[in-house]
């Protein structure tokens, strides 16, 4: 198996962003208007960012990006992202992973990788097989189809 380094995940990781944000944020901006936020909120000390959904909207959007990785990955081996970078999420063995492995790698894994500075993340840089935190605890790899 010849495994996927740290960029090429980023970069499938931004194309997953960019999709979902696309086709869900203005369902959900439709379905629940943002609270009272604005972007030109720097007069009132609120600066902010992101996406401008209400918390609710929030929510769901993150169960949909939940529900996307996980599906995906057990069925199609990998979300679009990385399919269009021609790289697939594996176990020990080399086959699919199973549903269990899916939600421990894409629910549990990525929040622990994610929770002290995105370090589980990072890990993949330094990682000999290429694993994250989130992979290792899956017991799953990223690798090149």
């Amino acid at each position: 198996m010849k495994y996927a380094g740290f960029w090429v995940r980023v970069l499938a990781m931004i194309i997953d962003g960019i999709l979902l944000s696309i086709v869900f944020v203005p369902i959900l901006r439709a379905l629940f208007p943002a609270d009272v936020v604005s972007y030109a909120g720097m007069e009132s000390g609120v600066y902010n960012i992101g996406m401008n959904l209400s918390n609710t909207a929030s929510i769901l959007y993150m169960l949909i990006v939940w529900i996307y990785f996980v599906v995906l990955t057990v069925l199609l081996g990998g979300t679009l992202g990385k399919m269009a970078l021609k790289i697939k999420v594996v176990d020990e063995k080399g086959n699919k992973i199973n549903w269990g492995q899916a939600i421990l790698r894409e629910v549990v894994g990525k929040f622990i990788s994610t929770i002290i500075l995105l370090l589980g993340y990072i890990w993949v840089a330094f990682d000999a097989k290429k694993q994250g935190w989130h992979d290792k605890i899956a017991k799953t790899y990223v690798v090149y189809k």
